[in-house]
Protein backbone atom coordinates (compact mmCIF):
# COMPACT_ATOMS: atom_id res chain seq x y z
CA UNK A 1 0.00 0.00 0.00
CA UNK A 2 1.42 2.96 -0.83
CA UNK A 3 1.56 6.27 1.35
CA UNK A 4 -0.99 8.29 -0.49
CA UNK A 5 -3.40 4.81 0.18
CA UNK A 6 -2.68 5.13 3.75
CA UNK A 7 -3.26 8.40 4.53
CA UNK A 8 -6.73 7.83 2.37
CA UNK A 9 -7.13 4.76 4.76
CA UNK A 10 -6.65 6.42 7.54
CA UNK A 11 -9.06 9.35 6.95
CA UNK A 12 -11.92 7.82 5.70
CA UNK A 13 -13.63 6.50 8.37
CA UNK A 14 -16.16 9.01 9.86
CA UNK A 15 -15.28 9.84 13.44
CA UNK A 16 -18.16 10.20 16.61
CA UNK A 17 -16.40 11.64 19.65
CA UNK A 18 -12.83 11.60 20.86
CA UNK A 19 -9.97 13.65 22.04
CA UNK A 20 -6.44 12.93 20.83
CA UNK A 21 -3.29 14.16 22.30
CA UNK A 22 0.03 14.77 21.51
CA UNK A 23 2.56 14.50 24.09
CA UNK A 24 1.47 17.83 26.04
CA UNK A 25 2.11 19.86 23.20
CA UNK A 26 -0.67 19.61 21.03
CA UNK A 27 -4.76 17.83 20.83
CA UNK A 28 -7.32 17.59 18.60
CA UNK A 29 -10.71 16.50 19.68
CA UNK A 30 -14.39 16.36 17.50
CA UNK A 31 -18.06 15.93 17.69
CA UNK A 32 -20.58 14.40 15.77
CA UNK A 33 -23.25 16.03 17.50
CA UNK A 34 -26.93 16.06 16.86
CA UNK A 35 -26.08 15.08 12.97
CA UNK A 36 -25.90 11.85 12.05
CA UNK A 37 -22.39 11.80 10.55
CA UNK A 38 -19.35 13.44 11.41
CA UNK A 39 -18.27 15.21 7.90
CA UNK A 40 -14.99 17.22 9.49
CA UNK A 41 -11.68 15.72 9.76
CA UNK A 42 -8.73 17.14 11.70
CA UNK A 43 -4.82 15.81 12.00
CA UNK A 44 -1.95 17.19 13.88
CA UNK A 45 1.24 16.40 12.16
CA UNK A 46 5.30 16.80 12.89
CA UNK A 47 7.86 17.26 10.39
CA UNK A 48 11.67 16.95 11.37
CA UNK A 49 14.36 19.28 9.97
CA UNK A 50 15.53 19.00 6.46
CA UNK A 51 19.50 18.60 5.11
CA UNK A 52 18.22 22.14 2.83
CA UNK A 53 17.82 24.20 6.57
CA UNK A 54 14.02 24.21 6.75
CA UNK A 55 13.54 24.03 10.65
CA UNK A 56 11.41 21.53 11.99
CA UNK A 57 7.96 22.68 12.20
CA UNK A 58 4.08 20.87 13.06
CA UNK A 59 1.22 21.62 11.21
CA UNK A 60 -2.26 20.91 12.18
CA UNK A 61 -5.31 21.32 10.66
CA UNK A 62 -9.43 21.36 10.80
CA UNK A 63 -11.52 20.29 7.77
CA UNK A 64 -15.39 20.75 7.49
CA UNK A 65 -17.03 19.20 4.92
CA UNK A 66 -20.03 21.53 2.99
CA UNK A 67 -23.14 19.76 4.45
CA UNK A 68 -25.34 21.49 1.99
CA UNK A 69 -23.40 20.04 -1.02
CA UNK A 70 -22.87 16.79 -2.13
CA UNK A 71 -20.46 14.04 -0.21
CA UNK A 72 -19.13 16.60 2.69
CA UNK A 73 -17.06 13.81 4.14
CA UNK A 74 -15.98 12.43 1.10
CA UNK A 75 -14.87 16.28 0.36
CA UNK A 76 -13.03 16.66 3.98
CA UNK A 77 -11.61 13.11 3.96
CA UNK A 78 -9.77 13.68 0.06
CA UNK A 79 -8.64 17.57 1.18
CA UNK A 80 -6.57 16.04 4.32
CA UNK A 81 -5.39 13.65 2.73
CA UNK A 82 -3.83 15.52 -0.24
CA UNK A 83 -2.99 17.95 2.07
CA UNK A 84 -0.79 16.36 4.36
CA UNK A 85 0.63 13.65 1.67
CA UNK A 86 1.78 16.98 -0.70
CA UNK A 87 3.44 18.22 2.68
CA UNK A 88 5.47 14.98 3.01
CA UNK A 89 6.50 14.36 -0.26
CA UNK A 90 8.25 17.93 -0.58
CA UNK A 91 10.63 18.18 2.32
CA UNK A 92 13.07 20.91 0.92
CA UNK A 93 10.49 23.50 0.04
CA UNK A 94 9.72 26.29 2.29
CA UNK A 95 6.91 26.59 4.96
CA UNK A 96 4.98 29.24 2.94
CA UNK A 97 5.22 28.09 -0.57
CA UNK A 98 4.78 24.81 0.84
CA UNK A 99 1.53 25.08 2.64
CA UNK A 100 0.07 27.58 -0.38
CA UNK A 101 1.06 24.44 -3.05
CA UNK A 102 -0.49 21.79 -0.20
CA UNK A 103 -4.02 23.49 -0.03
CA UNK A 104 -3.76 24.49 -3.67
CA UNK A 105 -3.25 20.57 -4.34
CA UNK A 106 -6.08 20.11 -2.18
CA UNK A 107 -8.41 22.04 -4.14
CA UNK A 108 -7.53 20.67 -7.15
CA UNK A 109 -8.09 17.21 -6.39
CA UNK A 110 -11.66 17.60 -4.46
CA UNK A 111 -12.75 19.49 -7.76
CA UNK A 112 -11.79 16.81 -9.55
CA UNK A 113 -13.65 14.45 -8.03
CA UNK A 114 -16.82 16.51 -7.34
CA UNK A 115 -16.44 19.09 -10.09
CA UNK A 116 -17.41 21.87 -7.83
CA UNK A 117 -20.69 19.81 -6.48
CA UNK A 118 -18.76 19.44 -2.86
CA UNK A 119 -15.83 21.53 -1.10
CA UNK A 120 -14.41 21.69 2.71
CA UNK A 121 -13.27 24.25 4.52
CA UNK A 122 -9.88 24.21 5.71
CA UNK A 123 -7.77 26.11 8.26
CA UNK A 124 -4.33 24.63 8.68
CA UNK A 125 -1.75 26.05 11.03
CA UNK A 126 2.15 25.60 10.65
CA UNK A 127 4.52 26.26 13.81
CA UNK A 128 7.96 26.12 13.07
CA UNK A 129 10.95 25.80 15.57
CA UNK A 130 12.36 29.01 14.80
CA UNK A 131 9.48 30.37 16.45
CA UNK A 132 7.64 31.84 12.89
CA UNK A 133 4.05 30.38 12.25
CA UNK A 134 1.65 30.39 9.25
CA UNK A 135 -2.08 29.81 8.29
CA UNK A 136 -3.30 28.87 5.17
CA UNK A 137 -7.34 29.18 5.30
CA UNK A 138 -10.49 29.02 3.02
CA UNK A 139 -13.89 28.49 4.51
CA UNK A 140 -15.73 29.53 7.82
CA UNK A 141 -13.51 27.10 10.20
CA UNK A 142 -11.30 29.67 11.99
CA UNK A 143 -8.11 30.35 13.48
CA UNK A 144 -7.28 31.97 17.14
CA UNK A 145 -4.58 33.33 19.51
CA UNK A 146 -4.99 33.34 22.90
CA UNK A 147 -2.11 35.19 24.49
CA UNK A 148 -1.28 36.50 27.71
CA UNK A 149 -3.70 38.65 29.91
CA UNK A 150 -7.02 36.87 28.25
CA UNK A 151 -6.65 38.42 24.86
CA UNK A 152 -7.69 36.53 21.92
CA UNK A 153 -7.57 36.95 18.63
CA UNK A 154 -9.21 36.01 15.64
CA UNK A 155 -6.54 35.41 12.82
CA UNK A 156 -8.66 34.19 10.00
CA UNK A 157 -11.73 36.04 8.00
CA UNK A 158 -14.76 33.83 7.72
CA UNK A 159 -14.93 33.40 3.56
CA UNK A 160 -18.94 34.73 3.67
CA UNK A 161 -19.91 38.37 2.35
CA UNK A 162 -20.68 39.14 6.69
CA UNK A 163 -16.74 37.94 7.48
CA UNK A 164 -15.69 39.80 4.11
CA UNK A 165 -17.99 43.21 5.73
CA UNK A 166 -16.53 42.93 9.35
CA UNK A 167 -19.99 41.79 10.73
CA UNK A 168 -19.71 38.60 13.11
CA UNK A 169 -22.29 36.09 10.99
CA UNK A 170 -25.52 34.95 12.10
CA UNK A 171 -27.34 36.89 9.75
CA UNK A 172 -28.69 37.82 6.38
CA UNK A 173 -25.27 38.38 5.04
CA UNK A 174 -24.16 34.73 6.44
CA UNK A 175 -25.92 33.05 3.64
CA UNK A 176 -22.91 30.75 2.11
CA UNK A 177 -19.16 30.42 1.37
CA UNK A 178 -17.82 32.74 -1.44
CA UNK A 179 -14.35 30.24 -1.39
CA UNK A 180 -13.78 26.74 -0.30
CA UNK A 181 -11.33 23.89 -1.32
CA UNK A 182 -13.16 22.23 -4.02
CA UNK A 183 -14.33 25.47 -5.91
CA UNK A 184 -11.75 24.89 -8.68
CA UNK A 185 -10.32 27.66 -10.65
CA UNK A 186 -11.92 30.76 -9.24
CA UNK A 187 -10.38 29.54 -6.17
CA UNK A 188 -8.52 32.39 -3.49
CA UNK A 189 -7.28 31.13 -0.10
CA UNK A 190 -5.84 33.43 3.05
CA UNK A 191 -2.41 33.23 3.70
CA UNK A 192 -1.23 34.78 7.54
CA UNK A 193 1.89 35.11 8.69
CA UNK A 194 2.31 34.64 12.53
CA UNK A 195 5.30 36.39 14.07
CA UNK A 196 6.82 35.18 17.14
CA UNK A 197 4.75 34.71 20.13
CA UNK A 198 6.05 32.54 23.04
CA UNK A 199 3.31 33.15 25.52
CA UNK A 200 0.51 32.30 23.10
CA UNK A 201 -1.76 29.05 22.13
CA UNK A 202 -2.83 28.74 18.62
CA UNK A 203 -6.50 26.70 17.99
CA UNK A 204 -8.43 26.05 14.97
CA UNK A 205 -11.96 25.51 15.19
CA UNK A 206 -15.18 24.91 13.19
CA UNK A 207 -18.19 26.46 13.32
CA UNK A 208 -19.57 24.20 15.58
CA UNK A 209 -17.22 24.63 18.06
CA UNK A 210 -16.56 28.67 17.67
CA UNK A 211 -20.40 29.08 18.12
CA UNK A 212 -19.74 29.41 21.72
CA UNK A 213 -18.38 32.87 21.70
CA UNK A 214 -15.10 34.42 22.24
CA UNK A 215 -15.74 35.02 26.10
CA UNK A 216 -16.34 31.53 26.02
CA UNK A 217 -13.19 30.73 24.60
CA UNK A 218 -11.53 33.22 26.31
CA UNK A 219 -12.78 31.96 29.45
CA UNK A 220 -11.94 28.09 28.82
CA UNK A 221 -8.19 29.28 28.13
CA UNK A 222 -7.73 31.61 30.98
CA UNK A 223 -8.84 28.66 33.31
CA UNK A 224 -7.01 25.36 31.16
CA UNK A 225 -2.88 25.02 30.94
CA UNK A 226 -3.31 21.47 29.88
CA UNK A 227 -3.91 21.28 25.84
CA UNK A 228 -6.01 18.34 26.46
CA UNK A 229 -8.27 19.78 28.85
CA UNK A 230 -8.46 23.25 26.25
CA UNK A 231 -9.94 20.95 23.56
CA UNK A 232 -12.33 18.82 25.67
CA UNK A 233 -13.73 21.78 27.52
CA UNK A 234 -14.35 23.58 24.25
CA UNK A 235 -15.86 20.90 22.66
CA UNK A 236 -18.53 20.05 26.08
CA UNK A 237 -19.15 23.90 25.72
CA UNK A 238 -20.70 23.30 22.34
CA UNK A 239 -22.59 20.37 23.48
CA UNK A 240 -23.56 21.70 26.52
CA UNK A 241 -25.09 24.93 24.44
CA UNK A 242 -26.92 22.42 21.99
CA UNK A 243 -24.34 23.31 18.89
CA UNK A 244 -26.23 21.90 15.83
CA UNK A 245 -23.58 20.86 14.08
CA UNK A 246 -20.31 18.42 14.23
CA UNK A 247 -17.56 20.52 16.20
CA UNK A 248 -14.02 19.95 15.78
CA UNK A 249 -10.76 21.77 17.63
CA UNK A 250 -7.30 21.52 17.53
CA UNK A 251 -5.25 23.34 19.97
CA UNK A 252 -1.24 24.12 19.83
CA UNK A 253 1.11 25.39 22.32
CA UNK A 254 3.84 28.16 21.08
CA UNK A 255 6.86 26.06 21.43
CA UNK A 256 5.11 22.80 20.19
CA UNK A 257 7.77 22.83 17.44
CA UNK A 258 10.38 22.72 19.50
CA UNK A 259 9.20 20.51 21.74
CA UNK A 260 8.65 18.30 18.43
CA UNK A 261 12.24 18.45 17.78
CA UNK A 262 13.51 17.78 21.01
CA UNK A 263 11.17 14.21 21.30
CA UNK A 264 12.66 11.32 21.32
CA UNK A 265 10.84 8.95 18.89
CA UNK A 266 9.46 6.88 21.35
CA UNK A 267 6.43 4.98 19.54
CA UNK A 268 3.29 5.57 21.69
CA UNK A 269 0.66 3.05 21.43
CA UNK A 270 -1.92 2.17 19.17
CA UNK A 271 1.22 3.38 16.88
CA UNK A 272 1.84 1.28 13.63
CA UNK A 273 5.12 1.23 11.72
CA UNK A 274 4.66 2.34 7.83
CA UNK A 275 7.39 1.36 5.42
CA UNK A 276 7.91 5.12 4.67
CA UNK A 277 8.78 5.93 8.25
CA UNK A 278 4.95 8.08 8.38
CA UNK A 279 4.14 6.90 11.91
CA UNK A 280 0.74 7.13 12.85
CA UNK A 281 -1.84 6.99 15.31
CA UNK A 282 -5.43 6.13 14.75
CA UNK A 283 -8.28 5.79 17.13
CA UNK A 284 -11.14 3.64 16.30
CA UNK A 285 -13.37 6.73 15.97
CA UNK A 286 -11.32 7.79 13.17
CA UNK A 287 -9.35 10.92 14.98
CA UNK A 288 -6.35 10.90 13.41
CA UNK A 289 -3.15 12.35 15.37
CA UNK A 290 -0.12 11.15 13.15
CA UNK A 291 3.76 11.94 13.62
CA UNK A 292 5.46 11.97 10.30
CA UNK A 293 9.38 11.16 10.65
CA UNK A 294 11.74 11.36 7.71
CA UNK A 295 14.89 8.28 8.18
CA UNK A 296 18.03 10.12 8.48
Amino acid sequence: MTLRQRLEHAFRAAPANATETIGDWAALATARGPREENQERAFIATMPETTSGRPAFLVAAVLDGIGGMERGGLAASLAATVFLHTILETPDLAAAPLFSHAIEAANAAVHRRLHGRGGTTLTALGLSSDGEGLIVHAGDSRAYRHAAQSRLDQLTVDDTLAGMLGLDGDGLLDTGLMQFVGLGDSFLFQSILLGPASDSTVLALTDGAYFIGPATLRQIHDTNVDVGDIARSTLAAAIAMDTRDNATVVVTRPDAANLVRSAPPVARSRTFALPTTLRGNRTATGVNAISLRRSP
